[in-house]
């Protein structure tokens, strides 16, 4: 398992692991490295974290170390017990206004050039097209070449798995599309956010949130703290790029 970065930076502090496990992720924290402190495997504490992405921990959440739960535990440490996680909080469609793109979009001709496949394949799916843009935002900076550590790939950083789905079942292909071109992404990335609202019943957050934790696990777990990031950082995105 490649070693995974922290996507956020949190005021330093001196967190620890507690007596129940619980520990708080730092600035340059890696599950690899975590594994390897407390002596447990990193897949573990992905199991024991339901992380639907191991490539994002985020400095501030809290992480269970199994090791060091089963300790605590051992020496007579008891919890409540834990009621189910707040639903995420809304994301509403931004008023109509111009769009504020960022600094790094407007630098770069080439990505701002993706904007019509974006307008194109939301209309064509029925989706919010800066809610994809958004969505594309968040996971790649609109990067085609970006693969992450799992094999998510491109723009909207299609898993492999994900992308056999899309396909052959979303859009009745015979078999796969290359995900790195970014007219093949952008369209699968705005099929998946149409059947994500529909499996969610337009419930906009709880499409994002799928989109980033899975549908599945959301639904059985409930958001990670950094769903709910993921999603308001959607949102933000969305109000920012304001089409659709």
């Amino acid at each position: 398992m490649a070693l995974v970065a922290v996507a956020a930076v949190a005021a330093a502090s001196s967190a620890a692991v507690g007596p129940a496990g619980g520990y708080v992720v730092r600035p340059g924290d890696t599950v690899d490295g975590l594994a390897a402190r407390y002596g447990v495997s990193p897949a573990a504490i992905v199991a024991a974290n339901h992380l639907g992405d191991a490539n994002r921990i985020y400095a501030g959440d809290r992480l269970i170390i199994p090791s060091v739960a089963a300790r605590g535990s051992s020496a007579g440490a008891t919890q409540p017990p834990a009621g189910p996680p707040p639903p995420l909080a809304p994301v509403s469609p931004p008023p109509p206004g111009r769009p504020r793109f960022p600094a790094a979009l407007l630098a770069d001709p080439a990505r701002l050039g993706l904007r019509p496949y974006f307008q194109h394949w939301a209309g064509v799916f029925g989706v919010p097209a800066g809610l994809v843009e958004a969505v594309a935002w968040m996971e790649s900076g609109w990067r085609a070449s970006v693969v992450s550590s799992t094999g998510a790939v491109g723009i909207g950083q299609i898993e492999p798995q994900t992308d056999a789905f899309i396909c052959t079942q979303l859009l009745g292909f015979s078999a796969p599309v290359d995900p790195r071109l970014p007219d093949n992404n952008i369209r699968m990335s705005a099929a998946y956010l149409a059947w994500l609202l529909r499996q969610t019943r337009g419930d906009v957050a709880n499409a994002i949130g799928a989109y980033y934790q899975g549908l599945t696990n959301l639904r059985g777990k409930g958001p990670l703290d950094s769903t709910r990031r993921y999603v308001a950082g959607v949102g933000a995105w969305w109000a920012q790029f304001r089409s659709g």
